[in-house]
């Protein structure tokens, strides 16, 4: 796994990004297609390349995979808009103002980072969020790093030849202080999270949580990561049926996703909020070390599925 942050400027203040992580999401998607796509007007489904093209594999894992793996097929990218200075103001007074991308590929996707950088100077040319006046967002890539290496120089387009890696950590403290075992813990859920395609909110068990992770997992260590499981899964997946809900804060959020490669409207959402969960949960830390790295449940790429845990102490 490769975690990077791009760093940038704009040249003016995007405007109208009400949700900021699916409109970098697009907008990656509509640079890395011009980008890679030798077919243009082709719809994916129906093009002769989409198990060797490098844009439905990242894109839409579905499409690419084999139909005996496109059910649990999944991205090999997450991508998040983390953090910026942009502010809405409907005049270009407010100049340079910085942002803060993050991008994670696991496995040997890192190999294509050239492709991914092509696409982010493509997309900085063309702009990010609507088309309002005066136009769009264009910006500036001021450096690629890996945590405080600068990989990539935007002044010669130049990129270093050896990119680090880390493995996936699944490492608890509990580990280290064996006598602090938890037995409540609070799930919170930080961006939407849909943990399968029709699910109500009495339906967010341990059990089902614990469900998806491990579906997110499967496909990512045996087509990306290559790593072996630090934990038995079959053993993990039947004990988290004695977990049971003692609180629930959750609410549904939903959202409009446009796609300017395709030019159509569909309707995304996920459940935002809190969950608490009692019972014998030493097991289960690992693997959720594991969920807040990759994320878990649908539209993991748009930056669905982020969450964390913390201990719920008396």
């Amino acid at each position: 796994m490769t975690r990077l942050r791009i760093l940038g400027t704009f040249h003016h203040v995007p405007l109208s990004i009400t949700f900021p992580n699916s409109v970098l999401r697009n907008a990656l998607d509509w640079a890395f297609y011009q980008q890679v796509c030798v077919a243009k007007g082709t719809m994916c489904l129906e093009c002769d390349l989409r198990f060797h093209c490098l844009f439905p594999k990242i894109f839409l894992p579905e499409v690419a995979s084999l139909d005996e793996t496109a059910a649990r097929a999944t991205s090999p990218m997450l991508l998040e808009w983390s953090k910026s200075t942009a502010e809405e103001t409907s005049d270009d007074s407010n100049l340079n103002l910085e942002f803060e991308w993050q991008l994670t590929l696991f496995g040997t996707w890192i190999n294509y980072v050239p492709y991914f950088i092509a696409a982010l100077e493509r997309l900085s040319r063309a702009g990010i969020g609507r088309r309002l006046y005066p136009r769009r967002a264009t910006f500036d890539i001021t450096g690629i790093y890996h945590d405080d290496f600068n990989l990539y120089d935007p002044d010669t387009q130049t990129l270093c030849t050896t990119i680090p890696t880390t493995l996936l950590d699944w490492k608890t403290d509990t580990e280290a202080s064996p006598q602090s075992v938890p037995h409540q813990l609070r799930v919170i859920f930080e961006t939407p999270t849909r943990l399968k395609k029709r699910i109500s909110a009495e339906k967010m068990t341990f059990s089902q949580l614990v469900r998806s992770i491990v579906r997110r997992l499967d496909f990512l260590w045996e087509q990306i990561e290559n790593q072996t499981y630090p934990f038995e899964v079959a053993s993990l997946v039947e004990k988290a049926a004695s977990v049971e809900t003692v609180m629930q804060d959750i609410h549904w959020h939903s959202q409009q996703h446009y796609s300017p490669r395709s030019r159509e409207r569909f309707q995304m959402g996920g459940y935002l909020g809190s969950i608490e969960y009692r019972g014998d949960l030493t097991d289960f830390l690992p693997l959720l070390n594991l969920g807040q790295q990759v994320y878990v449940g649908r539209y993991t790429s748009f930056g669905y599925g982020k969450f964390r845990y913390e201990i719920v102490t008396a």
